[in-house]
């Protein structure tokens, strides 16, 4: 897998994937081998039933994480030449960017994102250059987020999602992904134009300071490859708001059983 991937941009099965999930503490696996793996969940598998970011460490997680940044380039540009789908690799790059922001504080990981892509020569390229290849991570993290966060909002109503599926509801089980704990299983189209209401007077239930000069932090931002540390920061707070609140409505769930 590990191989196919970085060489070819080729992806496994959702059985071969579950075959090395079944077996991931008998086999050795390398940084490139678990990103491989994460790559290939979104592409042919399920990250919540195999989240690979959330049973690793974090010297092992950040790992994993700089391998794939250091080779961003590699990656999209292999990928694009070879006509594959790209979003597999940004979905797994915003993935394990969230699960390093879930147990690392915000600016210690925009640093390493900094030094992996652009290795201190942040300055010397071109602009166009770095936007290439942070750009569709960090506009993937954030819908992600707003998707989340919109979808019980009582100031923000998104009437589309963004990103995140409703066939599979990837919103109800989103917060899986970064548990260590094994998920039981279960059994080009054109472009959209998305309706988002604001009503100015209604509070942030993560407890953003909104009113009606101020909107909501996760749609007023817009990415750019110099405010990432601030991004990941507001990604961070909301993170840990709904990964709680998820935690809990589960837990109310189950002792209702």
């Amino acid at each position: 897998m590990e191989s196919r991937f970085w060489n070819k941009i080729e992806f496994v099965t959702e059985r071969t994937l579950s075959d090395l999930w079944k077996n991931r503490d008998d086999i050795e696996v390398s940084a490139m081998g678990i990103f491989a793996a994460t790559v290939n969940e979104f592409a042919n598998g399920d990250i919540t039933r195999r989240p690979w970011g959330a049973i690793l460490d974090a010297r092992s997680l950040l790992e994993v994480l700089q391998i794939g940044l250091v080779n961003v380039s590699y990656l999209l540009m292999r990928g694009s030449k070879a006509g594959v789908d790209q979003t597999p690799m940004t979905r797994a790059f915003a993935y394990l960017i969230l699960c390093a922001i879930d147990v690392l504080p915000a600016e210690n990981v925009a640093r390493l994102i900094d030094d992996s892509i652009y290795r201190g020569k942040k300055d010397e390229m071109p602009e166009h250059v770095r936007e290439f290849l942070m750009m569709p991570i960090a506009d993937q993290l954030l819908s992600e987020m707003q998707d989340i966060c919109s979808s019980d909002c009582r100031r923000l109503m998104a009437l589309d999602r963004q990103t995140l599926t409703e066939d599979k509801d990837e919103v109800e089980s989103y917060w899986l992904r970064l548990e260590s704990t094994e998920v039981e299983d279960e059994t080009e189209e054109a472009p959209k134009r998305h309706l988002r209401l604001e009503r100015l007077d209604a509070p942030c239930v993560v407890g953003f300071p909104v009113d009606k000069d101020n909107g909501c932090p996760l749609f007023a931002l817009q990415p750019t490859t110099n405010n990432v540390e601030e991004l990941l920061g507001i990604i961070k707070r909301v993170a840990a708001f709904r990964k709680t609140q998820a935690a809990q409505k589960r837990a109310t769930a189950a002792a209702k059983r």
